[in-house]
């Protein structure tokens, strides 16, 4: 459904080509492209993200951290006198840099990406403009965007994975809002999402009764 003007274009000027030609291309003629697929580009900076294939304790661990402090947001604003703009972020901010080192490693990993914590005055913050892991997280891993203290839970498919995976996600989320007190050893977690604290009693890997 494109003339082969524009296709000739995309094959030998641009660095990548439109999502939609491959839609297009799979319904016309019944194939299945996803394992072929590697990369995500987007934005005018041209940004590659990884694909995720499958999931792994990385992904669990950035979902946890994700869930525990970071927050999602698409904003409106105003891109070379088109009103229709969008910046879409990842936002994430803590005390301990070493949380954050320990976070932009397992999401480096994830997304092939090169994701540094920013030192501000009195935390560390992790912030990422990219469309595509904007989109990822939000409508493949069902990531909420905006507020979601109150409506935040453990990820369904992380419910009914292995004990690794549930145990990457735990690390993840207690690593960012959990703690432990060293006098008697008990670790806790706090919330303001009851059905998150349930799901997280639901979901762990050990004996709640212990």
């Amino acid at each position: 459904n494109i003339d082969y003007t524009t296709f000739w274009r995309y094959i030998h000027k641009k660095s990548s080509i439109p999502l939609m030609f491959f839609k297009k291309l799979s319904e016309i003629y019944n194939i299945d492209l996803k394992s072929y697929f590697e990369y995500l580009e987007s934005g005018s900076l041209k940004n590659n993200v990884k694909i995720i294939k499958f999931v792994n304790e990385d992904l669990a661990k950035v979902l946890g951290a994700i869930s525990a402090d970071g927050n999602l947001r698409k904003r409106k604003t105003i891109f070379k006198e088109n009103e229709n703009s969008y910046h879409y972020e990842l936002v994430l901010r803590e005390e301990y840099l070493d949380n954050c080192l320990a976070f932009c490693k397992w999401f480096n990993n994830l997304f092939d990406f090169n994701l540094r914590p920013i030192d501000r005055k009195n935390h560390y913050e992790i912030y990422v403009s990219n469309k595509s892991i904007y989109l990822i997280l939000n409508k493949i891993f069902n990531i909420p965007s905006g507020r979601k203290t109150e409506t935040v839970r453990v990820p369904d498919f992380i419910m009914k994975s292995n004990r690794k995976i549930k145990i990457a996600f735990l690390t993840g989320l207690f690593m960012f809002d959990g703690s432990v007190e060293y006098r008697n050893c008990y670790v806790s977690l706090v919330s303001k999402s009851k059905d998150l604290i349930f799901d997280v009693k639901e979901s762990c890997p050990v004996n709640n009764t212990g």
